[in-house]
């Protein structure tokens, strides 16, 4: 007989044999440290929902301080290997801070941090971070060097590789980030650029990207594989519905790759009418993604003009061996602009996901583009100093506005979808879910007799009329419609629309919003 007060953790244990949807769908998703942690919070909260919030908002304070460690650490390991660079407000220091004061104010990371959900994101995100922290840490050396790739014989090893304590610590913290969310599968390559880029430019070959530390990464991946194929069997790659592109045309397949990409990089730089709910861009998945293509483009010009070899040199002075030394905010950059790349490839549709584009996933992706703001700062700071401060306090100040007006307009779930709604009008969801919420929100004021005679009734059956021009048979658009002929009272219409609903859902196997 086993006593009841350890059924709880008995519960908890078991949650690590079971897919993230459980029996709601396959979903071919394995996130068992995710589903661990929120099941301890619920046993812990119940569902005070206040609670789980606060976990949420520690977690993103814990990720912007680690950003910041991050930070200070890669510009010291830089600015250590370039003694000309300009020190005081062009510092490594004020660098990283406004990189991380960006990363933590960014109105972006609004749906990751009030949201259950979003949750799996950060825990992801921390261990990512936590483990390119304790890497940079791992170099013996100056970092970037002046003189040519050095020759190293077959038992040398290069200051860059890390010691097996440290080795063991970030092959754990690699293990850990996959347990939450896939996103952190990219670790490897992430560790391969640093070492490239930071720790061991002069070594020579493909020792330069690929070392011990890239090689061990190989077993904590095995092994969360393993893991994955013992639990989802069938299921452990997405297919036929799992997929969001699972009926699209060959070209449709294209624009959505397009408009993932385009959509994510224009929600970084100039984050509008944001929403937990991007159905909308299905118009430019099945037209001209203009706007989406002409981001695409400006990335990739930016990413061109970065990666150039000229790009890499300063006007600092030559280096021992006459060399030029290299220019420590645009190898920041060039590092910024690899994760940036990185962190968006598992969710830019290019393989078949489930979603077309979700703020939360920008979570791990803006780590990338805070450290890519850092270096564009530090660039500007050592040639003009005053603009640099200027640019940045008002960058900042926008970035705290845009947050503070998203937490307005999310207070609660009307709020959200008035304001979806109202930024995307051809929202199929978003109607659906805002006479939804009307219609809740009057059950809960008034009597049944007077709900028909308020005009927020009328309000909900024309969104929900709205979502149904948008897409035929939206189940979360049935299940309001049923509700509002519940509430006249034509009993007949709330049972066709109840057994339409459940057909629907059914068919479509769709999840939770």
């Amino acid at each position: 007989m086993v006593c009841p007060r350890f059924l709880p953790v008995g519960q908890l244990l078991s949650l690590l044999g079971e897919s993230y949807w459980g029996e709601l769908s396959g979903g071919s998703l394995y996130r068992p440290l995710t589903l661990l942690l929120l099941g301890a919070q619920r046993l812990s909260f119940g569902s005070d929902l206040a609670r789980f919030g606060i976990v949420g908002l520690g977690m993103h304070t814990a990720c912007s301080l680690l950003v910041l460690l991050l930070l200070q650490r890669l510009f010291s390991r830089l600015q250590a290997a370039s003694p000309a660079a300009a020190p005081g407000t062009g510092s490594g220091r004020a660098a990283a801070l406004a990189g991380a004061l960006l990363f933590a104010l960014h109105p972006i990371h609004a749906e990751a941090v009030t949201t259950i959900y979003g949750q799996a994101d950060m825990a992801a995100s921390l261990f990512f971070v936590w483990a390119l922290w304790l890497y940079l840490g791992s170099n013996r050396g100056p970092g970037l060097g002046a003189g040519p790739p050095r020759a190293l014989s077959a038992i040398e090893r290069p200051d860059c590789d890390p010691g097996w304590p440290r080795l063991l610590a970030i092959g754990a913290c690699y293990l850990l980030s996959l347990g939450f969310k896939e996103a952190g599968a990219a670790l490897p390559a992430a560790l391969a650029l640093t070492r490239g880029l930071v720790l061991c430019p002069r070594c020579p070959g493909l020792r330069r990207w690929v070392g011990p530390t890239e090689l061990f990464m190989l077993l904590p991946l095995g092994l969360f594989i393993g893991l994955r194929f013992a639990v989802l069997r069938e299921d452990m790659f997405p297919s036929g519905t799992d997929s969001v592109a699972w009926d699209y045309p060959w070209w449709a397949r294209i624009n959505l790759i397009i408009v993932s990409l385009g959509s994510y990089l224009q929600l970084l730089v100039m984050p509008w009418a944001q929403t937990t709910y991007y159905g909308h861009l299905r118009d430019a998945v099945f037209g001209w993604p203009v706007l989406q293509a002409a981001w695409l483009v400006a990335g990739t010009a930016l990413a061109w003009w970065l990666l150039q070899p000229n790009r890499l040199l300063s006007n600092s002075p030559p280096g021992e061996h006459g060399a030029p030394r290299a220019s420590e905010p645009v190898v920041a950059a060039r590092l910024g602009l690899s994760l940036l790349a990185l962190a968006l490839l598992p969710v830019a549709n290019v393989l078949p996901i489930g979603i077309v584009v979700a703020e939360r996933a920008l979570y791990l992706p803006s780590i990338g583009f805070a450290m890519l703001a850092a270096a564009g700062w530090l660039a500007l700071a050592q040639r003009l100093p005053r603009l640099a401060w200027g640019t940045a306090l008002l960058l900042l100040l926008a970035a705290f506005g845009a947050s503070q007006r998203v937490s307005t307009q999310w207070r609660t779930p009307l709020s959200h979808w008035q304001a979806t709604v109202a930024a995307h009008p051809r929202s199929d969801l978003g109607n659906a879910m805002l006479g939804q919420r009307l219609l809740v929100t009057l059950a809960a004021e008034l009597p049944v007799a007077r709900i028909r005679t308020d005009p927020r009734f009328a309000q909900a059956e024309q969104a929900l009329q709205r979502a149904l021009a948008l897409t035929r048979g939206l189940p979360e658009a049935l299940y309001g419609q049923a509700q509002v002929a519940l509430v006249r009272g034509d009993m007949t219409r709330y049972q066709e629309l109840r057994l339409e609903y459940a057909r629907q859902r059914t068919d479509r196997k769709s999840k939770p919003p």
